[in-house]
């Protein structure tokens, strides 16, 4: 049975809405989905959003942390030695920026100015979190001081009255570092968002990857790969060809599956 989505998942670059000219695949910081691998987690009050409890701190963490292990035993299970690094206690990852944005991410991605405000709003989150100037100076910052080559970078909002929804940025070009917005508390988005920052597309329908059409095609195959589900168990899922192949795990990719993924969305 294809799942039907209930959230919003996209990934664009700020000003650049034709994302499938190029793909995510072994691009920026997050090239290979291999070795040493940093989750730096920043959680924000925006001013709109709902405030961050106890309770919605310590489940989301916990979500986090199942995602993460399950993407690091699915590598084993690969033949991948993979190691993703989730430590709230060293990275003060608990600690709550608030950080007005002037509008809701969801409504602020339909035009370039709305993804420039977002672009700058990180980048302000972040010098009041560690001081450092933009994203790119603390990831530069943590690849030395954690001796890791892929940070994923992500900004966690509270939207408790809202659908969930994961945000992807700069996954499809050199020119910034990626990083994710995420209202979710489910591991199996959670470990979506990680997988798109490190090339992989959603397979099912989504306007910055596959069209309509393939997207049919690909839930029929790819029934039980975590990147074609928004509500099932993650444990009961697994990493398919087309996911393997963008997330760096293997060098090769079926044509026609290519064909699917990487024809212009007709929406």
């Amino acid at each position: 049975m294809v799942i039907i989505p209930s959230v919003v998942l996209l990934a664009f670059s700020p000003g650049e809405r034709d994302v499938d000219k190029l793909f995510g695949r072994d691009h920026n910081v997050c090239k290979k989905l291999t070795g040493k691998v940093l989750f730096y987690m920043v959680f924000v009050e925006t001013g709109d959003s709902s405030p961050w409890t106890d309770f919605d701190l310590n489940s989301t963490v916990d979500s986090i942390k199942v995602a993460i292990s399950w993407l690091n035993e699915t590598a084993k299970m690969n033949g991948k030695n993979l190691q993703i690094n989730f430590n709230t206690q060293v990275d003060d990852s608990l600690k709550i920026i608030k950080q007005k944005l002037g509008g809701q991410v969801d409504n602020l991605i339909d035009d370039k100015e709305g993804l420039d405000k977002i672009d700058k709003w990180t980048n302000k989150i972040i010098k009041t979190k560690t001081g450092e100037k933009n994203r790119l100076k603390l990831i530069t910052k943590l690849r030395n001081e954690y001796n890791v080559e892929s940070v994923a970078l992500v900004f966690m909002i509270n939207y408790y009255y809202k659908e969930d929804f994961i945000f992807s940025f700069n996954t499809t070009n050199n020119d910034d570092v990626e990083y994710s917005i995420m209202n979710t508390k489910k591991p199996n988005l959670i470990a979506q968002d990680i997988l798109n920052l490190f090339g992989a597309p959603y397979l099912y329908y989504h306007p910055s990857t596959v069209n309509k059409r393939d997207t049919k095609q690909l839930n029929k195959i790819f029934w039980n790969d975590v990147m074609a589900n928004t509500n099932a168990d993650l444990r009961k899922l697994q990493l398919g060809e087309i996911t393997r192949y963008f997330i760096g795990w293997t060098d090769s990719l079926n044509e026609d599956y290519e064909k699917m993924v990487k024809e212009k969305p007709k929406i």
